[in-house]
């Protein structure tokens, strides 16, 4: 397991978890839109997020096994 939810640490686990996905929201809602108006190519306005998002949980996944 990668984190042991009796040792207390299950609340703050919680809370990472829900922040992140809201900043991956709001990340990917500001990339959308500025795809939308032209200012950045549809590609990377689609890509960037998940791309920055991935790369970040891998990290944390290497961080938290060793």
């Amino acid at each position: 397991a990668l984190a042991n939810f009796r040792s207390g640490q299950g609340g703050l686990l919680l809370t990472a978890g829900l922040a992140a996905g809201l900043m991956f929201l709001v990340a990917n809602g500001m990339l959308t839109a500025l795809g939308e108006s032209g200012a950045l190519s549809p590609f990377l306005a689609v890509w960037a997020a998940p791309a920055i998002f991935g790369a970040l949980a891998v990290r944390t996944f290497l961080a938290l096994e060793g």
